[in-house]
């Protein structure tokens, strides 16, 4: 995976890589903070990058998707940067 990949890209592609559905990872993150329900909502909106996963997350998914959590925290760094510029870019296009 590439470092200027987001969060997004990142979570789909290593869970599409090992097969897996949303459901399916959703199951695994739900087992991995001990039963404790996971939406899949929540992944997808992570994946599609319309929510990014807040800090309390990101060693449980570096520890679910074999990452560490400083990928992990990279990964959202990137897709912050991105939200930020493409919110300015259209802040701009209003103004003109």
């Amino acid at each position: 995976m590439m470092a200027s990949e987001g969060i997004g890209a990142l979570l789909r592609g290593i869970r599409e890589a090992a097969g897996l559905t949303r459901e399916e990872q959703a199951a695994v993150l739900q087992a991995a903070q001990g039963g404790k329900w996971f939406d899949p909502e929540n992944l997808k909106r992570w994946e599609t990058e319309k929510r990014l996963p807040t800090p309390m997350w990101h060693a449980l998914l570096a520890e679910c998707y074999g990452r560490s959590a400083e990928e992990i925290v990279r990964a959202v760094v990137v897709s912050r940067r991105r939200r930020r510029l493409h919110r300015l870019i259209d802040e701009g296009a209003r103004e003109e």
